[in-house]
C-alpha cells in the first residue's frame, strides 16, 4: 500500500506548477488526498504493464492510460475549483 507521501511525490512530479496548491489540499482535502492515492497507484500499474510480456499487457496498459487520464482530470478539476474558492472535490 502506498503512503500518503509516496502518493503526493508522484502527483507532485506530474504537476510541479501546482505543488504549493496541492499541499495544502492534499492535508485538507480528503477528496483530493484518496484521488491522489488512487493516482499513484494507478501510475504504478500502468509502469509494470508497460513493461509486462503478458498477453493482457496491451489491453492494460490502455485500460490503465485511459484511468490515469481520468485521474489527472479530477485532480486539474479540484485544483481549479480551489484556486476559484469553489470547495466541491
Amino acid at each position: 500500500m502506498a503512503t500518503m507521501n509516496e502518493s503526493f511525490l508522484t502527483v507532485s512530479k506530474h504537476f510541479p506548477a501546482h505543488r504549493p496548491l496541492m499541499q495544502h489540499l492534499f492535508r485538507s482535502n480528503p477528496v483530493f488526498r484518496e484521488t491522489c492515492m488512487d493516482y499513484h497507484k494507478c501510475s504504478k500499474a500502468l509502469h509494470y504493464w508497460r513493461n509486462s510480456q503478458s498477453q493482457e499487457a496491451s489491453f492494460r496498459k490502455q485500460e490503465y492510460s485511459v484511468l490515469l487520464q481520468e485521474l489527472k482530470q479530477e485532480l486539474l478539476q479540484c485544483i481549479s475549483l480551489f484556486d476559484r474558492d469553489i470547495s466541491i472535490c
